[in-house]
């Protein structure tokens, strides 16, 4: 290709001027589209060779023709090149046709360029907030006249685009365009162009449609645009306030509606209707109501106190600074509420004038005021008006009238509203002539001179006054409003009387003044009325008399010269006579004495002293006195008093012992009781005290209770009973005595503990240990020690050890001798008295080397191999004292690194362990440990084997436990599962299988059994052979698996069938008969036989001189011989099959017979064998013989008949056969 493009070239030098000329044209197209670049040139009658240069590459027709990204195309005068895949990388490509003539060997080549157009990849219109471009959610929210900058972005675009900013479609000359002034043009280079617009809205620019547009180039038609909705917003300007009665006054009573209303604002405003700055209703902001307006009514019934009310409205919404208002007043039309007359009413007499006016409460408009006498309207007085609009008018009014008669005559006053003429007013008054009442007159019933009465009268008040119009009677009882009275009558000259009744009168009337008063409307104001009174006097006797005395404290035994005074409550009159009694005994009048009257508003208090003549003691306790008042005026109502005598005086206590014995066990509730006493007021405490000396302590009751008493409380109580004069505040109040104390001595007795000198005691080998204990016990036990669970009693003393016991019998000391490792251990010291026992443990450590137990530690620890697991833990436990440490010894060591990590914990006292972690665990750290143990008495070591897991051992102890006909239970013990969980299996088949290679039956022993299993579905009265074998994951595919010995073992014989307990059930008189029948029967048989044979055989028989004989021996031997023999002679076999139930016993053929000569027998119940008896088949003797000789033992020490399979140590000797030759 280059030599071509040489030879093209230095042709091109080398020739004449070109006959003609190449015409490349440049291209333009977008990114990811096509470009065709065609060549034009003057035709000839040639086709010249086109070859194109684009960008780096050389391509020709035959390398064009087939390819996917270019294409190619020739004719004469024209060739082209097609790019099938037009990047943005390849703008300002230049690509070149060079044309070569072959007949004139010229050579032409021409450049043209390829324009790549990017289209933008995004146009986002925001708002500038901040100089921060912002996108909004929705709209673009902007208040009215407020300046908001509109910000248009166009990324990635070739050439830069134009923007053209539209509001509503129309297009606008403003706006600022320009290419990012950070780019420089180039072959990949895309432009960013930013364009800001600046908006004022109105308005009336509500809800308009902003957009931006790209233009790319006037020549490619390619647009994208974004646009945003303008939502103005701005406050409301009209606020409309209608009410129609706005416009004139309303009515009282009439319904007003008020309405407010907005629809205009950018939001809707919210709204407020105020009456008079109070809130009436509300509407929120921004809601529409009706038709695209926001209203508020409110609607009332129009009443006096709406009159001149001002109603506003407020509008407010998020673009209002203050609120926008608006305002009206209603005025109301109203009568007035109240008509009042008043005038000079008290006294009228006859042609007098009186003069009346009449006054409204407030209207709107004024009201005016009509007269009438009897509802005739009269001429109308003189009015005047006050007040204004506002508040409404006061209208009021004079009326002069003349009383020219004695008729009673009715005035009235009416106030009218022409404006709501249903609203008519008025007040009315009678006019007549008028006197003041006379001074009144008042009398008692009954009549009584000096108003004298006693308690519980009746007592009548008549009072009677003469007025115009007649006056009103009222009755007082010291001036407190009794009762108006009940009239009695009135005459023709305004006479009144009117009487009160008294049902019972009370000694609080006595001194009390009655009065009546006289009233009517002349009189009404003034305060003093005119009034008549009495006083009454009323006699009563006392209702209570009070003994008291002189002594300003309790009484004391021995206190002398006491007075006691009867005393009385108010009475009247003051004359009574007193009596007093002592213990029902009347004391005499030169002992008492009267004291001064006192005299009190509605009575008398009376007093009289009795004074007593020797000194107090406490036999006068208790006792009474007694103090009886009697009337003059009432002999019949005498009233009394008793007062008990109260004497205090010290305790005495009653018991006679001053000292007593108490015994009680530890942990008893005791109540230690000092006895009862005698005094007054009863004892406030008793005093108890522990010992003789110290204070004693209060208690409030006779008792001192310990609970639970302890040995501690044991020893002298001693306990006294006092008392003061105020038990209630004992504390405080003076004492009145106490009594000579008791003696108590408690004595507790309780269960013994037990206190060690040392717990632990540590000694050499052959050294001497010393163990002390001492006791606390009341009564005191016998001490005894203890080595484990064995009593070191006086027959080992002095050889080994050495017992002393203190002389008070509390501490005892055990020596050992010559200690060795054997004597360490745990010693208990022990004692036990009635009440109870206690133990103290010593442990007595002996120094010494440690040593392992083979039977705590194990010689081989199991790990999975790695990744299995990653660690293993290795244990050993080591006995020694003093304390052991722990050395692990890898032998020999691992060539992996490991980390082994030792836990060392006491166990128990003298045994310790050491745990081992070997992590992480390799293939090669498998093997042998060393676990060493020191002390300072020596070192041990013991040696554990890290393995693999392995095949588990085989079971040990594998015995028979349960036999029945078609079932038998065993039982094994697991051994070492290799490190696997294991599982079990029985093996087993029958005996005579086991001779023929058959195969053996497997069970699958279930995992919750783990240790015994029982064999089911067996066939009675047979033996078979019996293994148990475990299996881990180790062995679990071996055929053989870790099997135990052998067992053999024989089932019971099957139960009786019904025919079988039918024939046993069989009366005893037809088992008599069938059998001598039978026997018959084989005796002619037998005789027909030997006449046979005698006869056929004769002279044989001569010959040989031994005549046939049939033995009838009783010997078992003989028996079976002769039965054998029996068989014979009818040509069976020289030994039966033995079989039984369909199974074999001990040797020989198995199976079922279907011999006729096959002869069964069926044998009863054996005799304590608890078997129900089956089929059995007649054994030789010496086969029995053999079977009962050839039996074992088992693990548990049971024999067994190996060749029957009973365990003839439970008495089913079955060898034993039955004997044939007796006909069974």
């Amino acid at each position: 290709m280059m030599l071509l493009l040489v030879l093209f070239f230095g042709a091109a030098h080398c020739t004449s001027p070109s006959p003609f000329i190449a015409q490349p044209a440049n291209v333009t197209t977008f990114d990811q589209s096509t470009a065709t670049f065609s060549c034009r040139f003057p035709a000839t009658d040639f086709l010249p060779t086109c070859m194109f240069k684009y960008g780096s590459q050389f391509l020709n027709t035959d390398s064009m023709r087939n390819g996917t990204l270019f294409g190619f195309y020739a004719q004469p005068g024209y060739c082209a090149l097609t790019d099938r895949n037009v990047t943005a990388a390849k703008n300002l490509y230049d690509f070149s046709c060079n044309i070569f003539d072959t007949g004139s060997r010229h050579f032409e080549s021409q450049i043209a360029f390829l324009h790549v157009l990017v289209k933008p990849k995004s146009l986002q219109l925001t708002v500038m907030t901040d100089d921060v471009p912002t996108l909004p959610s929705g709209a673009i929210q902007v208040v009215a006249g407020t300046p908001v900058t509109l910000y248009c972005q166009v990324i990635g675009a070739r050439p830069a685009v134009d923007v053209d900013w539209r509001v509503d479609g129309r297009l606008l000359t403003l706006g600022d365009d320009y290419p990012d002034p950070h780019k420089e043009i180039s072959r990949q280079e895309v432009y960013d162009t930013h364009s800001n617009l600046v908006l004022e809205p109105k308005p009336a620019d509500n809800g308009a449609n902003v957009s931006c547009e790209t233009r790319l180039s006037e020549n490619v038609p390619h647009k994208m645009i974004d646009s945003k909705v303008i939502e103005v917003l701005y406050p409301p300007t009209e606020l409309t306030l209608r009410a129609t009665e706005f416009a004139s006054p309303v009515s009282s009573g009439s319904e007003v509606t008020i309405r407010c209303s907005c629809d205009n604002g950018n939001p809707l405003p919210g709204l407020r209707l105020l009456k008079e700055g109070r809130e009436l209703g509300t509407v929120g902001a921004g809601t529409v109501v009706d038709h695209g307006q926001v209203f508020v009514e409110y609607s009332f019934t129009a009443r006096s106190g709406d009159h001149n009310s001002r109603f506003s409205c407020e509008a407010t919404s998020i673009v209002t600074e203050q609120p926008l208002v608006e305002e009206n007043t209603l005025q109301v039309y109203f009568a007035p509420d109240t008509v009042t007359m008043s005038g000079n009413r008290r006294e009228i007499s006859l042609n007098s004038l009186v003069t009346l006016e009449c006054v409204t409460s407030p209207s709107f408009p004024e009201s005016a005021i009509i007269w009438l006498i009897d509802g005739v309207q009269m001429m109308a007085g003189s009015q005047k008006v006050s007040g204004n609009s506002s508040s409404g008018f006061i209208t009021s009014s004079l009326f002069d009238l003349t009383v020219s008669d004695d008729s009673i005559r009715t005035v009235s006053c009416q106030a009218l509203n022409e404006m709501v003429p249903d609203n008519l007013r008025q007040d009315s008054a009678q006019i007549q002539i008028q006197s003041t009442p006379t001074p009144p007159t008042l009398t008692l019933e009954p009549a009584n001179e000096g108003a004298t009465f006693s308690e519980n009268d009746k007592l009548g008040l008549t009072c009677t006054s003469i007025g115009r119009p007649p006056p009103t009677i009222s009755f007082f009882r010291d001036g407190v409003y009794l009762d108006s009275g009940s009239q009695r009558g009135t005459q023709g000259d305004f006479s009144v009387t009117y009487s009160v009744h008294i049902s019972s009168l009370t000694r609080e009337d006595h001194g009390k003044t009655f009065s009546c008063t006289a009233e009517n409307v002349v009189i009404a104001d003034l305060e003093e009325k005119p009034r008549a009174e009495v006083v009454l006097a009323v006699y009563y006797p006392p209702r209570d008399v009070t003994i008291t005395h002189n002594m300003n404290q309790p009484f004391k035994e021995f206190d002398s010269g006491v007075e006691f005074t009867c005393k009385t409550d108010k009475t009247n009159p003051s004359s009574v006579s007193f009596s007093w009694f002592h213990d029902g005994e009347k004391v005499p009048d030169r002992l008492t004495v009267n004291n001064a009257v006192i005299s009190r508003s509605n009575g008398f208090i009376l007093s009289n002293t009795y004074r007593l003549n020797r000194a107090l003691s406490r036999d006068d306790h208790g006792r009474q006195v007694t103090c009886r008042v009697t009337p003059e005026h009432f002999s019949t109502m005498s009233v009394s008093d008793m007062y008990t005598l109260h004497v205090n005086y010290q305790p005495r206590l009653l018991l006679t012992a001053t000292a007593i014995t108490l015994t009680a066990n530890e942990s008893d509730h005791v109540t230690l009781d000092c006895g009862p006493t005698d005094a007054h007021p009863e004892f406030t405490h008793y005093g108890w005290k522990f010992g003789a000396g110290g204070p004693y302590n209060r208690e409030p009751g006779t008792t001192h209770t310990l609970s639970p008493v302890s040995r501690h409380d044991a020893g002298r109580y001693f306990c006294k009973a006092c008392n003061c004069e105020s038990p209630e505040d004992a504390l405080a109040c003076p004492w009145v005595g106490c009594s000579d104390p008791r003696e108590i001595n408690l004595i507790v007795q309780y269960a013994p503990t037990l206190q060690v000198r040392d717990s632990t005691v540590e000694v050499d080998v052959t050294a001497t240990a010393t163990l002390q204990c001492t006791q606390s016990a009341n009564p005191a036990g016998k001490i005894y020690w203890m080595l484990g669970q064995n009593v070191i009693d006086q027959s080992r003393v002095g050889s080994k050890y050495n017992l002393s016991t203190s002389r008070d019998q509390l501490t005892s000391t055990l020596s050992v001798k010559m200690v060795h490792q054997g004597d360490a251990g745990v010693y208990t010291c022990g004692v036990m008295n009635r009440l109870g026992r206690s133990q103290a443990e010593i442990t007595l450590a002996v120094n010494h080397v440690p040593y392992f137990e083979a039977s705590e530690n194990s010689r081989l620890v199991i790990a999975e191999e790695p990744p299995a697991s990653n660690h293993a833990t290795l244990t050993c436990i080591a006995h020694g004292y003093p304390e052991i440490t722990f050395e692990w010894i890898r032998s020999p060591t691992g060539t992996e690194s490991q980390q082994m990590t030792q836990a060392v914990e006491r166990v128990s006292p003298g045994v310790y362990r050491s745990r081992l972690t070997v992590s992480p665990l390799f293939a090669n750290n498998f093997g042998n440990y060393t676990c060493k143990a020191l002390n300072s008495m020596g070192a041990s070591t013991w040696t554990v084997h890290l393995s693999t897991p392995r095949p588990p051992a085989p079971p040990t102890h594998f015995a028979l436990v349960e036999t029945s006909h078609h079932s038998e239970t065993f039982r094994w013990r697991p051994g070492f599962d290799g490190g696997y969980p294991q599982t079990f299996e029985i093996r087993y088949q029958q005996e005579t299988a086991a001779s023929t290679n058959d195969a053996w039956k497997v069970v699958q022993v279930p995992p919750s059994a783990h240790d015994n299993f029982t064999v089911t579905h067996l066939r009675p009265a047979c033996t078979y052979v019996y293994v148990v074998c475990a299996r881990n994951r180790v062995n679990d595919g071996d055929d053989d698996g870790s099997c135990s010995d052998p067992i053999r073992s024989t089932t019971y014989p099957a139960p009786l069938t019904q025919a079988q307990r039918s024939f046993r059930e069989m009366p005893l008189w037809l088992m008599v008969v069938l059998p001598t029948l039978t026997g018959s029967f084989i005796v002619t048989n037998l005789i027909f036989l030997v006449l046979y044979c005698r006869r056929r055989f004769c002279s044989r028989s001569r010959k040989d001189e031994r005549p046939f004989s049939i033995s009838t021996q009783s010997s078992r031997a003989d028996n079976n011989i002769h039965y054998q023999d029996s068989l014979h002679m009818y040509g069976g076999s020289d030994r039966w099959p033995i079989t039984g139930g369909g199974s074999d016993f001990g040797g020989g053929g198995g199976g079922d017979h279907k011999d006729p000569r096959y002869y069964s027998h069926q044998y009863p119940m054996l005799p304590g064998s608890g078997l129900t008896g089956g089929p059995l088949s007649p054994i030789d003797p010496l086969e029995r013989s053999a079977a009962a000789s050839s039996t074992h033992s088992d693990d548990l020490g049971r024999p067994h008949d190996l060749s029957r399979g009973h365990d003839l140590s439970r008495g089913h000797d079955l060898s034993r056969g039955h004997d044939l030759s007796r006909g069974h």
